[in-house]
């Protein structure tokens, strides 16, 4: 592989430190220029957006880069899209992060969008790849959500690729939003899961504005932030070259019900039960004492479940910190919920 080109010079230092350090060295082309150091907001959602969803993704990207945000995603259709579109209507700078070289941008039908955030003051982030595979996608994710401070899922289902972003998301120390739908609404069972688990649910333009300033306004030295995110990536992953596997070796493959053919990047629920009982991951070090507290409890109970109820017991009645601990031991594939809806050890894939 050749060494990148990058067309630019970053002025984002935190961002030029990120893509100088494994994994990313030599394996991103940026085009265009990176912007100065503000907050960094993800939104993505699924490919197969309703009308509504479509235009609230849109007023959701306009909405944030008029608060001073730098909008950002994978570029992928529907919602993705939509966010970066709402932005760029509202003179913001956005950052697209792509799973194949600029000269090749996926997909090939967003190109135009691609040359008008160039234009407009924005970035391409690229891996340097000439052709797009589904590891490139999976690196693509573990990209993003190292570029963002936070991110916001507009809508998707449990088996979907923004389901795998946010776990990408939670591993890098991002801030999680969901935006709320009303029960029963198509391709929302994945943020609706998110929001059980106790990621805030935003549903109207107030709710927007004051989750961004709440966590924007926490912390003035984004540097400094972007370095300790990063530093907890590298104590969760040892070996950051690797990109997540979209499923165990050895299954078959699922279809995202986003986009028929695609892989299952991220399920819920989707782990089997270990045969013997579970000993503690290796990547136990790492975890938060809530995350280590909370797991054991649920290796006590196996075979069988332990229900939510029984984790608030277990950190001393704290639901927060237990619905916490549960989403991102989840997302990180290491609980599951069963089909009586009780937590169990996942097998960490």
């Amino acid at each position: 592989m050749s060494p990148p080109a990058t067309q630019a010079s970053p002025t984002d230092p935190a961002l030029l430190q990120l893509l100088g350090r494994s994994p990313w060295a030599g394996r991103v082309v940026v085009r265009g220029e990176l912007p100065a150091a503000q907050p960094r907001v993800a939104v993505v959602g699924t490919r197969r957006p309703c009308a509504e969803q479509h235009d609230r993704a849109m007023q959701i990207g306009r909405q944030l880069a008029q608060l001073g945000a730098v909008v950002c995603s994978g570029g992928a259709v529907g919602i993705d899209i939509a966010a970066l579109r709402g932005a760029l209507s509202a003179g913001g700078r956005v950052i697209a992060v792509l799973p194949s070289h600029p000269d090749a941008a996926y997909p090939p039908e967003h190109r135009d969008d691609y040359a008008r955030i160039v234009a407009q003051g924005g970035a391409l982030l690229c891996l340097d790849e000439p052709a797009v595979r589904t590891c490139w996608f999976l690196r693509r994710n573990r990209l993003l959500a190292d570029v963002v401070h936070s991110l916001l899922a507009v809508a998707a289902n449990l088996r979907s690729g923004t389901m795998m972003v946010a776990r990408e998301a939670v591993k890098a120390g991002d801030v999680l939003a969901v935006a709320a739908w009303p029960a029963g609404m198509a391709r929302t069972d994945g943020t609706a899961w998110l929001a059980a688990m106790g990621a805030p649910a935003i549903a109207s333009d107030h709710d927007l504005a004051q989750w961004y300033r709440d966590w924007a306004g926490a912390t003035q030295d984004l540097e400094n932030r972007s370095q300790r995110q990063t530093l907890s990536v590298a104590l969760r992953h040892a070996d950051l070259r690797k990109a997540p596997r979209a499923r165990p070796r050895g299954a078959s493959p699922a279809v995202d019900g986003d986009r028929p053919g695609s892989p299952s990047y991220a399920a819920p629920g989707g782990s089997v039960l270990w045969p013997v009982p579970p000993e503690l991951p290796a990547e136990s070090a790492a975890w938060a004492p809530t995350e280590r507290r909370a797991w054991v409890r649920v290796a006590q109970a196996h075979p069988n479940g332990q229900t939510l109820e029984g984790l608030v017991a277990a950190l001393d009645g704290d639901r927060r910190a237990a619905n916490a601990a549960v989403l991102a031991l989840s997302l990180g594939g290491h609980l599951r919920m069963g089909p009586d809806g009780t937590w169990r050890c996942g097998d960490g894939s």
